[in-house]
């Protein structure tokens, strides 16, 4: 059987036959063969929810999961450097524990960062915290606010990046990582 007569039955692959045909020419570099099997490939009507609906959705959702998972960790350099901290002052290691209150200044100021963005989206969109967050967010979230170190201001290169970030999935933008100062 020649490519000719191949290409004729396109339309009776499985999905299975038609991947390892699509993985074997692209190994050899034949993109027409692709294109091919693409535009071969059987149609049907779908019937599901709004696309826009659905990539807002979605995209809202993976942004809010994703200033979860910074926060969780700047979360995690705040407990872990006011812990650092303490124990440089207890061991009298004055160079260590200046070093560690940088530090924990710092990430404190990254983390009011993070919560302030929180809070200003919040208010542009008429949403709680709780609505954005879930019921509860993570418990190191909220060890951390316990350990902030208290001369640490908001840091508003943060928040705004984050604040961006949210506001971009909020219309459905999409994301530029160009001075992303957060992600």
């Amino acid at each position: 059987m020649n490519a000719d007569t191949l290409s004729q039955h396109y339309a009776q692959l499985t999905g299975e036959e038609r991947l390892r045909l699509m993985l074997a020419a692209q190994a050899r570099g034949d993109q027409a063969e692709i294109a091919s099997l693409w535009t071969s490939c059987p149609t049907m009507e779908v019937i599901a929810p709004d696309p826009n609906f659905a990539r807002l959705i979605h995209g809202v959702l993976a942004e809010v999961r994703d200033v979860i998972l910074d926060w969780v960790e700047l979360s995690h350099y705040v407990v872990r450097d006011v812990l650092t901290a303490a124990l440089a002052d207890a061991d009298d290691d004055t160079a260590r524990a200046r070093e560690a209150e940088v530090a924990w200044r710092e990430c404190s100021a990254a983390w009011k960062g993070v919560d302030a963005a929180l809070s200003r989206f919040c208010a542009e969109t008429d949403l709680t915290r709780e609505q954005v967050l879930g019921p509860e967010p993570p418990p190191l979230i909220e060890e951390a606010r316990a350990s902030l170190q208290p001369q640490s201001r908001v840091d508003r290169g943060i928040e705004s990046a984050i604040l961006r970030r949210l506001q971009q999935a909020w219309v459905g933008a999409p994301l530029s990582l160009e001075n992303d100062d957060l992600h």
